[in-house]
């Protein structure tokens, strides 16, 4: 019997519940930049920090506040402070 165990979704009913927001060419391009970055390094300091600034990215481009980051990730490594100083 179809959709017991595994339920079946259709694209288009997912666009219509999550919002998908879409990142200018300049943003994307830094995200491009950070997860290269990511993938390119093998120093785990660099990385934590380059996650860090992604998550960041991606919070602000869903203008999030910092109590919706703690309710997503309750343990971020992201501080109020870091949160709040970055600019978009």
């Amino acid at each position: 019997i179809k959709g017991d165990v595994f339920p079946e979704f259709r694209v288009f009913d997912l666009n219509q519940q999550i919002p998908v927001h879409v990142a200018s060419e300049e943003k994307q391009k830094e995200i491009v930049a950070i997860v290269d970055n990511i993938l390119n390094v093998s120093d785990t300091n660099l990385i934590s920090e380059a996650e860090k600034k992604l998550d960041i990215i991606i919070y602000k481009l869903y203008n999030l506040n910092y109590t919706d980051i703690l309710y997503i990730d309750p343990e971020t490594p992201i501080t109020h402070e870091e949160y709040e100083s970055y600019k978009a």
